[in-house]
């Protein structure tokens, strides 16, 4: 696998989080 260029890294970094805050699970297992 080829390694991640730093700009989409950092957008998958900041995305991600932001993607859940904005559309937050209605149930979240916690085990």
């Amino acid at each position: 696998m080829r390694l991640l260029p730093p700009l989409l890294s950092l957008l998958l970094l900041a995305g991600v989080p932001a993607a859940h805050a904005l559309t937050p699970p209605p149930m979240v297992p916690i085990g």
